[in-house]
Parts: C-alpha cells; structure tokens; sequence
C-alpha cells in the first residue's frame, strides 16, 4: 500500500500538479493520524476492558475474605465469647447464693471462664491489591470503605483483643496455678492439657481475691469484646453488601 501512495506522489510531482500534490500530502496525514488514533482507541478500550476484569475479580476476592471473616465470627468468635459470659454467670451465682457445686462443673467452668481469643482476619486480597495499586478499584467510596476497613476496623479489634488477652493470661495462670491440682498418671507428668483430670478447692478459690479480680476483669473485657464483634459485624456487612453492589454495576 505504501508504494501505491509513493507512485502517487511522484506522479503528482512529475505532472508538476502541486496543488493536487498538497491535497494529497493532507489526505495522506489525515489517514496516518486517523491510524493513530484508531488503534489508540482500540487500545484503550482493551485496556478499559481488562481494567474492569481485574476490578471485578479483586472486588470478588475482598468480599470472599469479608465472608471467611464473618465466618470466623459467627463459628468461633461469638461462642468463646458466650462461654466467658455463661461461666462468669456460673460462678456469679455461686459466690451470690452460696450453692454447691460439683468439681467437675467448677474444672469445666473455669476453663471456660479463661477462654479467650485472639482476633484474626483475612487481608490477603487487600494486600495483593494494595501491590498493584489501590487506584485499580475506580468508585471513590468503594476504594475509601475497603481502606477503612482494612487499615482501621478490622487491626484495632485485633489489637484489642491481643493487649487483653495478655492481662487475663496472667491472671489465669496464676488461677491455675493455685487452686488447680492436676493428676498425675504412671508416667508421672501432670496431664495439663486435660484440664478435667484435675481437681480443685473452690472454697478457696471464690475466697482468693486474685480470682475475684479475674471475675471482674472478664466481665469487662467479655462486654467489651461483644460490643466490639457486633460493631465490626455491622461494618463487614455493610462492606460485603457495598462490593456486591459495585460488582453488579461493574458487569452491566
């Protein structure tokens, strides 16, 4: 094609048609830049497209880690909270109406009472998209709600949870220590993984300021710990819901 234009050219220029010839060279820019811009354009609208797939798919991939998180809430998170607030409970109304209780029921509920957890989430789709730029996620509110929840939300209830489980470890061991006598089988290693193979003096433990100090420390940090599940509970669901909307415009 490039030598049809040439012969054209030079005839136009041997035919001393200069007039003709600079039409010509016009049309010819034209065509080169009107080349250009074509292939710009497909381009960019391959680029758009790709854009889109990729946003799509890490939108898909942060929601999937809101859900493992919500997962781990509802199946691990909530019941070890409910297991601090039914044996504090326990020993409430042991301590307030002076009943009997079995040593087996005291083992099982003091184990219950030092329960805790560490908060854990899933951030491995934000930190691979974080990798390749935040920008890729194009809808403002969208980008602002995943960064909050990301870097904000979701490391403060982890930092919160890690700051007093270290506080109630102490006190608990210190519990254990004292009031928990653990049987020792043939071997002769106390068997403290089994924490029902021992056995206890609850008189003197309700009596120990050490364990009253315990008591009040779960009861604060139990409420503490429900208020903060339910909060970030609330923010996960607003978030999964916000990337379910995004991805639907996104496919239209």
């Amino acid at each position: 094609m490039f030598r049809v234009f040439r012969k054209i050219r030079l005839r136009l220029i041997d035919e001393r048609k200069l007039i003709n010839y600079f039409y010509y060279a016009i049309g010819e820019i034209i065509l080169v830049v009107a080349g250009i811009l074509i292939a710009l354009s497909v381009n960019s609208y391959y680029k758009a497209v790709q854009d889109k797939k990729y946003e799509i798919l890490m939108l898909g991939e942060l929601e999937s880690s809101i859900d493992k998180t919500l997962e781990a809430l509802n199946k691990g998170y909530y019941p070890r909270v409910k297991l601090n607030e039914d044996a504090y409970g326990f020993f409430y109304q042991v301590i307030s109406t002076q009943r009997q209780a079995s040593e087996e029921e005291a083992l099982t509920h003091l184990f219950n009472l030092t329960v805790h957890f560490l908060f854990h989430y899933d951030n491995g789709a934000y930190e691979a998209l974080k990798s390749n730029g935040l920008d890729k996620i194009e809808n403002p509110v969208v980008r602002r709600e995943i960064i909050s929840l990301f870097v904000g939300a979701l490391p403060r209830i982890a930092f919160f949870t890690h700051e007093h489980n270290a506080e109630l470890k102490n006190l608990s061991s210190e519990i254990y220590h004292k009031h928990v006598k653990y049987n020792v089988p043939d071997n002769g290693e106390p068997n403290q993984d089994n924490w029902l193979t021992g056995s206890i003096n609850l008189t003197e433990m309700l009596a120990d300021r050490q364990f009253m100090l315990l008591m009040r420390k779960v009861k604060e940090v139990t409420y503490d710990k429900r208020h903060r599940l339910d909060s970030i509970k609330v923010t996960l669901e607003r978030n999964k819901a916000l990337l379910e909307a995004e991805i639907a415009r996104l496919k239209q």
